[in-house]
């Protein structure tokens, strides 16, 4: 069962997964907020000083992304070897995620670019990687599977 946080307030419905979150317009703009400085994450926006939570941030031609924005993308796989493209991910795939996302809105932040689904089907909620552990969703892994349970 996920973790609550005290600002999260969600009951759970079908499925198990916790309802909508209520954290206040003002939370929701700093968890999502860009970097300034430096190169940011196409996916989540933030940079490259907090590798320890985030996975160390790769670029590649004109995209940059964190290791963990990219394992936990919902429409990304990892069709390489390690050594080729992005660990394993390749730049037009990464591309095709960074395009799929951009229009899909954040359900925390409510701000575009959500590249993470929830594991329940029936669920439709989408968010950022940094949003998720924010609001404390369970990203999991099990052998070759990643799962991530809102």
């Amino acid at each position: 069962m996920p973790n609550v946080s005290p600002n999260i307030k969600g009951r759970r419905g079908r499925g198990g997964h916790r309802g909508r979150s209520k954290l206040t317009m003002k939370k929701r703009a700093v968890i999502c907020a860009p970097d300034t400085e430096g190169i940011n994450c196409n996916f989540c926006t933030h940079g490259s000083q907090e590798e320890k939570v985030f996975g160390k941030l790769h670029t590649l031609e004109n995209v940059s992304a964190h290791y963990n924005c990219l394992l936990f993308s919902s429409g990304l796989a990892q069709n390489g070897e390690e050594e080729e493209g992005i660990e394993g991910f390749f730049l037009e795939d990464i591309k095709k995620e960074i395009k799929r996302s951009s229009k899909l809105k954040c359900c925390f932040c409510r701000q575009k670019g959500a590249s993470i689904g929830c594991l329940e089907k029936r669920c439709k909620r989408s968010y950022h990687y940094s949003c998720g552990l924010k609001a404390f969703v369970l990203f999991q892994f099990t052998g070759n599977f990643r799962f991530v349970l809102y």
